[in-house]
């Protein structure tokens, strides 16, 4: 314990006693925690380190898997590095382990090397303590963690943008938990270069910075999405994904084209769905979030916990994603009561269709009338593309995951034919 002392320091230092105390899923007392750390003048990341020598002081790195704990709570305190503990435990748990990182620059390919982990955990816990990291913590110089951007719903807090000559040259995607994890057996990351198709070098960086990114989320295996035809990617990804995959598998999106004339899009509607979205019109007041409406994000989440669907967001997570503009929330409701909710994020000029809820009971089509809202809202805001994620993946995974796919397919005639590839890292 003498240790954390000096790890700590004198000020941070005191409060690990109580922080022994607080159970690592509940919420409400980190969040009493933060804000004495707050009034003591502390770094925002000294939260961060203050669990870490928690975890680390109860062994519970060795005895348990955080993932879960770290969801509970983690983002609940609007935290932007939810990475960090992640790097922290897999430093930890490997403590006899010297890892090699490939990192690109603008001059070539350089190999960072970190030592141990032992010295490396205690040097990162003091780091987090006084928010001054060294080097080899840093991001990478060519890639964005883009921890702001974070969509809530899809938890893609390892999403990050590929720069070249200093502009956005495309944006990768990696989900680390979510419908992923659980249809994939426990993969934990899903990689998706969306928008512009790389070039050969962007490729490559790509690739490069995958590998340092699975140090972070601990993944041995990733999902890459590619073009249906992989022989129409570039040389390095098609080379990479041919030796390290384990298996492909085809997935399908419905991808709506937003500069279509607004009856075009909807004549594309299945009948049923045509149907049900305009007596979803009729029979719902449909409301749009709009600032310090918190009683809506509450309903939405009401209805989340009425069928049992776990959240990993709170109001207040919500809120700030909705007023930085990057999530939009509509409720239908049968006069006071709440029946049926969509929510969707941005992602540049694509609008992703991330979560929609209903009530139980024979109401619930009627929510495709609030889907038809949010891609008419993105329409009128200038987005070109409204996205329904994936569809179902494998036959194998029953009638929900099903069923989900024939909801999806209702709204677009057509699909957009990708592959998704389990690939090796480590």
């Amino acid at each position: 314990m003498r240790k954390w002392e000096r790890v700590l320091g004198p000020t941070l230092w005191p409060h690990l006693v109580a922080a022994l105390d607080v159970p690592a899923a509940d919420g409400e007392a980190w969040r009493r925690l933060a804000g004495q750390l707050g009034q003591a003048n502390l770094p925002r990341s000294a939260l961060v380190a203050l669990f870490l020598a928690r975890q680390a002081t109860t062994d519970r790195f060795v005895l348990g898997d955080l993932y879960c704990e770290e969801g509970m709570w983690w983002r609940a305190l609007g935290l932007p590095d939810a990475p960090r503990l992640r790097v922290a435990r897999r430093l930890y748990s490997e403590p006899d382990a010297t890892e090699t990182v490939e990192e690109s620059s603008d001059d070539g390919l350089t190999t960072l090397t970190r030592r141990n982990a032992p010295d490396r955990f205690d040097e990162y816990c003091h780091a987090c303590a006084t928010d001054e990291f060294p080097p080899w913590i840093d991001e990478a110089r060519t890639v964005d963690l883009d921890a702001v951007d974070t969509p809530i719903g899809a938890a893609e807090d390892l999403s990050f943008l590929v720069l070249k000559g200093g502009q956005v040259a495309m944006r990768v995607d990696a989900w680390v938990r979510g419908n992923a994890s659980v249809q994939f057996g426990g993969v934990p990351v899903i990689l998706s270069a969306r928008g512009a198709r790389p070039d050969d070098r962007l490729a490559a960086l790509a690739i490069n910075h995958l590998r340092y990114l699975t140090i972070w989320s601990g993944a041995d295996l990733v999902m890459v999405e590619t073009a249906a035809d992989l022989d129409l990617e570039p040389e390095p990804l098609r080379r990479w994904i041919d030796s390290h995959r384990t298996w492909s598998r085809r997935v399908d999106y419905v991808q709506i084209d937003l500069a279509r004339p607004e009856e075009a899009i909807f004549a594309d509607f299945r009948e049923t769905h045509r149907q049900d979205t305009k007596r979803g019109l009729r029979q719902m007041d449909i409301r749009a979030w709009t600032p310090d409406d918190r009683a809506l994000i509450e309903d939405y989440l009401h209805l989340k916990a009425m069928i049992g669907r776990f959240s990993f967001d709170t109001v207040d997570t919500i809120r700030d994603s909705l007023a930085a503009g990057r999530s939009h929330l509509w409720v239908g409701y049968d006069g006071a009561t709440p029946i049926s909710a969509v929510l969707t994020t941005d992602h540049g000029t694509t609008t992703i269709y991330s979560s929609s809820v209903s009530a139980p009971g024979n109401r619930r089509p009627l929510s495709h009338a609030l889907v038809w809202t949010a891609i008419l809202d993105a329409k009128a805001r200038g987005q070109k593309l409204f996205d329904m994620a994936p569809l179902q993946i494998d036959p194998a995974f029953g009638t929900k995951h099903a069923g989900i796919a024939l909801f999806k397919r209702g709204f677009a005639r057509t699909q957009l034919e990708r592959s998704w590839h389990a690939v090796q890292v480590r």
